[in-house]
């Protein structure tokens, strides 16, 4: 899970965003961000899921498996 520890801080730094900005005031969700970006713990199903719906336009395949491009064509900016 180390990967996509990595790969969430690459969309972190993509769209210049931060655990804080992420969590929108939502204490729980921060605490669970900082633990499981921060410090190790594991990623949770529930906290992939809660990157891709912030962040839709970032391709599910790459931020689990690595594979293909950060961001989903259909998405990018014309």
């Amino acid at each position: 899970m180390n990967e996509v520890r990595e790969r969430i801080l690459l969309i972190f730094s993509y769209f210049a965003t931060n655990i804080n900005k992420m969590s929108d005031g939502d204490t729980a969700l921060r605490n669970r961000l900082t633990r499981q970006i921060n410090n190790d713990a594991a990623i949770t199903i529930d906290t992939i899921n809660v990157v891709l719906n912030v962040f839709p336009e970032v391709s599910a395949e790459w931020l689990i498996r690595g594979k293909g491009e950060m961001l989903l064509s259909a998405n990018l900016p014309t």
